[in-house]
C-alpha cells in the first residue's frame, strides 16, 4: 500500500495519495463530504468526524492500515453516524462497488453523540494525525524464485596506503644496518619490510599484519648457512659423499616448501585471525618432484598441468582461521593461457623476421664489409628485451588472474583485474628508474608494484569475512621458511 500525505487548514482536511494507490476525499467542518460519498481503493477510507478526533471535530480524513477494506470492517471500526434525514443519492451508490458501499450521514449542529466512541481495537482505523502516525513497516525480504540467479553482491576492494617516501626511509635504514652488521641485521630488515607492506594493505578498512619475530628468522638463516657450508666442505674433502648429499638435497625441497608456506601463513593475520597452511610432505613430494620430472620427459608439454597442480596444492591447503580456501580452475584453462602465449611468441617471431628481411638488403654492404653499425646491435637487443618482457608480463597477468578468479573462501570469492599492458609499463618504468638512479628508486618501484596488485583485487560475497571462526594455531619454526627463500623457489601463489 502506497503512503499518502495530508494537509489541514482548519476548515477541513484534504488528503492525497500517490497515483493509483488510494482516494481523494475532502470533508468540511459540518461533516459533509464534498463528493457526498467515498471511493475505496488500496485500503483508503473517508470517515465522518467525531468530537474526539484530532482537530476538535472539524473534519479528519482517516486511513486504514491494511491493503483492503470491506464494508463490515469499516462499520465495525467506525463510530456510528448520527441519524440524518438526508438520503444517499444515486450518484453516491453508483460511485462505489457494492461490496464496499456505505453512506456518509450529515450530522446537524444540535445533535450530540449518545456516548463516546469505543476504544480502538487492534485493527481499528488510526485516528492520529499524519505527523504522529508511525511509518509503515519496510517490506519483508523475499527469497529469489527457484532457478533464478541471485543478485550480484558488491565487491570489497583491497587498498594500499603506503607511499614511496615512507618506504624509502625503512629501506635505506635496512640497507645501511645490514651492511654495517655483515648481514646479521637482515632478519630485522625483513620483518620491518614485511610489516610495512602488510600493515599498509587493507580490506574493509582493516590492515593485515606480519607477526614473525626477527630472532626466528635469524635462527633459520643460521641453520641454512650451516647446511650449505657443510655441503661445500664435504664436496672438497669427499666428492662421493657430496653426490649423496645432492640427491638428499632434492628431497629436502618439498620439506622446505611446506615449512616455508606454513611459517608465512602462520605469521600473517587480518583482524587478529591468523592464516594457516595444512599441506603435507607427501603431497609436496608429488607436486614439486614428481611433476617436474614429468615435464622433463614430455619436453615441456606437461608444464601447464604442473602449474595447475602447484596452484591447487597451495590454495586448497591454505586457510583463514578454520575456513579453507577452495580452488575451481581446471587444467584446460591453464593450457589455453599457454596456447595464447605460444601464439603471441609466434606472432612476434613473424614480425621480427619480417623486419629483418626488410633491413638485411639495406645493411648488406656494411655486413659484407664487416662494418656493422653499432646501433643495429643495440636496437636488436632492445627489441628482443622488450618482446621478452611483454610476453612474460602477459603470461604472468593471465596466470595471476586465473588463479585468483578461481579462489574462494566460503561464500566469498576473489577477483583480480590485473592487465598485461599495465604490468608491462610498470616493469619497464621501474627497471628504467632503478637503472638511472643507480638503485635508489627501488622503494619507489616496489611501492608502485604493490599498490597496483593490491588495488586490482576484490572480494565478493555476503557477510563480513570475520564471521569465520578463528582456528587453533600451532607453533611453526622459521627454519623451513628461510630454507625455501635460500632456494628462491617459485611457489606460484
Amino acid at each position: 500500500m502506497s503512503e499518502g500525505w495530508s494537509r489541514s487548514d482548519g476548515a477541513g482536511t484534504e488528503t492525497e495519495t500517490e497515483a493509483g494507490s488510494g482516494i481523494d476525499a475532502e470533508s468540511n467542518g459540518d461533516g459533509r463530504s464534498k463528493d457526498a460519498g467515498s471511493r475505496l481503493k488500496g485500503g483508503w477510507v473517508a470517515l465522518p468526524p467525531h468530537p474526539d478526533a484530532p482537530g476538535g471535530g472539524r473534519g479528519t480524513r482517516l486511513r486504514a492500515p491494511w491493503a483492503t477494506a470491506t464494508t463490515a470492517s469499516v462499520a465495525r471500526t467506525s463510530p456510528a453516524p448520527a441519524p440524518s434525514d438526508a438520503p444517499a443519492t444515486e450518484s453516491d451508490t453508483a460511485a462505489t462497488p457494492k461490496s464496499r458501499r456505505f453512506t456518509l450521514k450529515r450530522k446537524t449542529a444540535t445533535e450530540t453523540p449518545a456516548e463516546a466512541p469505543p476504544a480502538p481495537g487492534p485493527r481499528d482505523v488510526p485516528t492520529s494525525t499524519p505527523t504522529d502516525a508511525a511509518p509503515p513497516a519496510p517490506p519483508a525480504a523475499t527469497r529469489p524464485a527457484a532457478g533464478t540467479a541471485p543478485a550480484p553482491s558488491s565487491g570489497r576492494a583491497f587498498e594500499f596506503t603506503g607511499s614511496a617516501g615512507e618506504y624509502f626511509r625503512v629501506w635505506i635504514v635496512n640497507v645501511c644496518l645490514t651492511v654495517l652488521t655483515l648481514g646479521i641485521y637482515s632478519a630485522w630488515a625483513k620483518v620491518r619490510t614485511k610489516r610495512y607492506l602488510y600493515r599498509h594493505t587493507r580490506l574493509e578498512g582493516s590492515p593485515f599484519d606480519y607477526l614473525a619475530q626477527p630472532m626466528q628468522i635469524l635462527k633459520g638463516r643460521a641453520a641454512v648457512s650451516m647446511f650449505f657450508g657443510a655441503y661445500v666442505v664435504v664436496g672438497q674433502l669427499m666428492p662421493l659423499l657430496q653426490t649423496v648429499l645432492s640427491i638428499a638435497f632434492i628431497f629436502l625441497v618439498p620439506w622446505a616448501v611446506v615449512k616455508s608456506l606454513r611459517f608465512r601463513a602462520r605469521n600473517a593475520s587480518w583482524r587478529n585471525i591468523r592464516f594457516g597452511f595444512d599441506g603435507t610432505f607427501g603431497e609436496a613430494m608429488a607436486v614439486f618432484i614428481g611433476w617436474p620430472i614429468a615435464v622433463a620427459f614430455t619436453l615441456g608439454l606437461a608444464y601447464p598441468y604442473y602449474q595447475w597442480r602447484r596452484a591447487r596444492f597451495v590454495t586448497e591447503r591454505s586457510r583463514f582461521g578454520t575456513a579453507p580456501f577452495t580452488y575451481g580452475a581446471t587444467p584446460g584453462e591453464f593450457y589455453r593461457v599457454h596456447m595464447k602465449v605460444a601464439g603471441l611468441v609466434l606472432a612476434m617471431l613473424v614480425v621480427v623476421g619480417g623486419a629483418a628481411a626488410v633491413l638485411f638488403p639495406l645493411l648488406k654492404a656494411q655486413i659484407a664489409a664487416g662494418a656493422i653499425p653499432m646501433w643495429t646491435g643495440l636496437a636488436a637487443n632492445a627489441v628482443g628485451a622488450l618482446a621478452y618482457l611483454f610476453v612474460w608480463t602477459y603470461a604472468r597477468a593471465r596466470i595471476w588472474n586465473l588463479i585468483w578468479d578461481n579462489t574462494a573462501i566460503g561464500p566469498h570469492a576473489f577477483e583480480s583485474t590485473v592487465r598485461a599492458r599495465d604490468l608491462f609499463r610498470l616493469y619497464l618504468m621501474n627497471t628504467l628508474g632503478i637503472i638511472v638512479s643507480f638503485g635508489l628508486l627501488v622503494p619507489w618501484a616496489r611501492v608502485r608494484m604493490a599498490r597496483y596488485r593490491v588495488e586490482h583485487m576484490n572480494v565478493t560475497g555476503g557477510a563480513a569475512i570475520t564471521e569465520f571462526a578463528q582456528g587453533q594455531s600451532e607453533a611453526v619454526g622459521a627454519t623451513g621458511a628461510e630454507f625455501g627463500e635460500a632456494l628462491d623457489l617459485d611457489l606460484g601463489f
